[in-house]
């Protein structure tokens, strides 16, 4: 799956109107993600992958993206979680990143994530 992640040629594009960036090639993705029998395997291999800096055949501006924002990009299309602290903003959560995120970010990214996943904080999308 992260070798079909690896190869999938899609663009990351900003949408200037709500500054927010959605991915070319979602369809896709669903695809190959659809192709993987344990949703509970599926996931942790997304997460365990979160950080891999490898680029991919994706890009963002004409920059190739590392594997790891692919598996976020998985992620936020397979699972929803939303953090809520009365005292935060959850968009200053860690576990949300964006494509420009640096190896750092997603490793921190990626321990976010495995707390929400091993205590079934998410639901299915």
């Amino acid at each position: 799956m992260i070798k079909s992640l690896k190869t999938l040629e899609g663009e990351f594009v900003e949408d200037d109107s709500t500054k927010t960036i959605y991915f070319s090639k979602s369809e896709e993705l669903e695809k190959i993600l659809s192709e993987y029998p344990d949703k509970n395997e599926l996931i942790s291999k997304l997460i365990e992958n979160m950080d891999n800096m490898e680029k991919s055949n994706s890009k963002f501006k004409n920059e190739n993206v590392g594997i790891g924002n692919l598996c976020y990009q998985a992620i936020q299309q397979t699972i929803y979680y939303e953090h809520y602290e009365e005292t935060d903003d959850s968009i200053k959560w860690i576990g949300n990143i964006n494509v420009i995120s640096d190896s750092l970010n997603l490793s921190k990214a990626k321990k976010e994530w495995k707390h929400v996943f091993e205590n079934n904080l998410y639901i299915n999308q």
